[in-house]
């Protein structure tokens, strides 16, 4: 995961309800690395996409010793501190 972008987008479910889909893709290989899907776009949605990217690029959730670089908007769900602890 050189180069992770979080995106948090809303999808449309029904008449008038949507969803929030939070995505984290490997910019160089363009690969989701981890995704979630939720009725809110709470910090904790993006936390558990972010989550499932590690798994499945480093097979844990500890400290990984390799230089990342995390690419946002910055925007509130992705610089809340349980997200950035992650």
């Amino acid at each position: 995961m050189s180069d992770g972008r979080p995106v948090l987008t809303h999808v449309w479910c029904g008449k008038d309800r949507r969803a929030s889909l939070a995505v984290i893709i490997d910019c160089c290989t363009r690969e989701i690395l981890g995704w979630r899907l939720s009725d809110n776009g709470y910090s904790k949605t993006a936390e558990a996409a972010l989550e499932e990217a590690l798994m499945h690029r480093f097979g844990t959730l500890g400290l990984i010793y390799l230089p990342l670089t995390r690419k946002s908007d910055n925007g509130l769900v992705f610089s809340s501190r349980h997200y950035t602890a992650t």
